[in-house]
């Protein structure tokens, strides 16, 4: 019964082995693999078609004393110091297909080769067409939801004051800076460099904003409560009063 058990454990601890030992190998082996990344410093880079400056550089070689950079089988370029790069146009390389890869060499002579990266290079002239097809549609489409994030408010009504203080949404809410007064931005207001693009629903003020403060907030929310009238605003000039009546008759329907 005792060799019975024994030889039980002996089985257990032969298959927990053969699982994990493999496992252990695998990862060391990917640990010290080596990887050429190809960067594009300036010109075209779609899918595997490149054109312009590129960077060719190798990952995991930092213990070799040197690294030599091949295209298409022939040495271009030899680089003895970390990081390990090659620097290049695609007009000295020319036209079609090309294989890209590295070989380094640790102190002793011994080679270790990379992965092999291929791209087709292709002339000035067809990189930027193509890039057009692809940013043409994107800036297309950018520019009409700019003009719906826009003209969709001003269509829809001129003011809209009946909103709960304090919730402003995932978008957070703004200041106005013509009158002051707080809201809301719209989740399909267009994002511009600044900020969105929002139109004021108490004063039809069209501006570019970031999200306001939560201080910034509530002293507007104040503002909003101490406003005198439906038509005026808490510190608002007789002037400016009828300077913004004439501007906001433009939004009536």
């Amino acid at each position: 019964m005792v060799l019975r058990q024994g030889w039980k454990k002996f089985v257990v601890l032969l298959v927990l082995v053969c699982l994990f030992v493999p496992i252990q190998v695998f990862a060391q082996e990917e640990e010290g693999a080596l990887q050429l990344r190809m960067r594009k410093d300036f010109g075209f880079n779609a899918g595997l078609k490149i054109q312009g400056k590129f960077t060719l550089s190798l990952s995991g070689s930092d213990s070799f004393s040197r690294v030599d950079f091949y295209v298409d089988e022939e040495l271009v370029y030899s680089d003895d110091s970390a990081p390990f790069e090659y620097a290049f146009h695609t007009d000295s390389i020319g036209l079609g297909t090309h294989a890209f890869f590295a070989v380094a060499i640790d102190a002793n002579g011994k080679k270790r080769i990379s992965e092999t990266l291929t791209r087709e290079v292709v002339s000035a002239e067809e990189g930027w067409q193509t890039a057009g097809k692809i940013a043409l549609p994107i800036l297309a489409f950018s520019l009409l939801a700019a003009l719906l994030g826009t003209a969709g408010p001003m269509l829809l009504g001129r003011k809209n004051r009946s909103f709960e203080l304090g919730k402003y949404g995932l978008m957070g809410g703004v200041v106005c800076p013509r009158c002051g007064l707080p809201y809301s931005r719209s989740f399909l207001a267009p994002n511009l460099l600044f900020g969105k693009l929002v139109r004021c629903p108490h004063c039809g003020k069209v501006a570019v904003l970031r999200a306001a403060s939560a201080e910034t907030l509530r002293t507007a929310e104040d503002r909003f409560r101490s406003q005198s009238g439906e038509g005026a605003f808490s510190g608002e000039t007789e002037e400016e009063s009828l300077r913004r009546s004439i501007e906001d008759s433009r939004f009536e329907k």
